[in-house]
């Protein structure tokens, strides 16, 4: 069996250019706001979450 080549999709972080990794960051952020208030989790999630190695990958 022939293995496919890879080929990233829209959210994969390391493959993307500076301009889709922004508009993505925008999008992410919008929902992670959703995510606390619809949770009522902004006790629990701090608005510097992405800085956080247990939360983020590198």
């Amino acid at each position: 069996m022939a293995l496919l080549a890879y080929s990233p999709g829209s959210i994969d972080w390391p493959y993307l250019d500076k301009d889709s990794a922004a508009r993505l960051w925008g999008e992410l952020g919008t929902w992670v706001e959703w995510l606390r208030n619809r949770y009522e989790l902004s006790h629990r999630i701090p608005l510097c979450w992405f800085k956080h190695g247990p939360v983020a990958e590198d």
